[in-house]
């Protein structure tokens, strides 16, 4: 499927399709698991320390098109990015062992996390490791409010929280506090407080 100048006009974007899709492209790779050529992940602690106190996050360097493209157009291409990592209901029916119907029950019981934008479920990547679920993920995902934007849940899951610091005052994203194995109760407050304050 092509998506048309005019429908991108018609949704506040103003930009070519050409652009468009690069901007997918980019927002996929942001999405996508972190592959082992990203350069950005071979530096050194020191190193990125550098760079940051230059006002740069090397881990979020994105091209000029996305800086230029606006809010809608950036919204826009991180939500066709979601979906398009995203998982079916048969795929995590596989990779959790079981059956498809089991898979839909936890959507429906909000165990999973899932969007419709069509007459199919698409489960999103973030709240898999390795064929299983993030551990104790399950637990948390009720505590969110069902209206919050898939970008808003995303984005919360891999971003560090000043909800979740430890005792050496490290903040960390809701993702890596469960897959520590840390107070999930910790994380299901924060998920509350985010439905407060969205």
């Amino acid at each position: 499927m092509t998506i048309s100048s005019a429908a991108l006009e018609r949704a506040g974007i103003h930009l070519s399709p050409e652009e468009f899709e690069q901007l997918v492209l980019v927002a996929v790779e942001q999405i996508a698991p972190p592959r082992e050529s990203n350069p950005a992940r071979d530096l050194t602690a020191e190193q990125v320390a550098v760079i940051r106190r230059g006002g740069i996050d090397p881990f979020e360097i994105q091209p000029d098109s996305v800086r230029r493209a606006g809010p809608a157009a950036s919204g826009a291409s991180l939500y066709a990015a979601i979906l398009a990592t995203s998982l079916s209901v048969p795929e995590v029916a596989r990779e959790l062992g079981v059956d498809e119907s089991r898979v839909r029950q936890r959507i429906h019981a909000r165990t999973l996390y899932a969007l419709k934008p069509g007459s199919t479920w698409r489960l999103p990547i973030f709240q898999f490791d390795d064929h299983r679920l993030v551990p104790g993920i399950d637990r948390v995902l009720p505590h969110l409010e069902p209206d919050l934007s898939p970008l808003t849940v995303v984005s919360w899951f891999e971003h560090a929280s000043p909800n979740l610091v430890n005792e050496d005052g490290v903040a960390y994203s809701p993702l890596d506090w469960l897959r520590e194995g840390r107070q999930i109760e910790r994380v299901i407050e924060a998920a509350e407080d985010l439905a407060r304050h969205d």
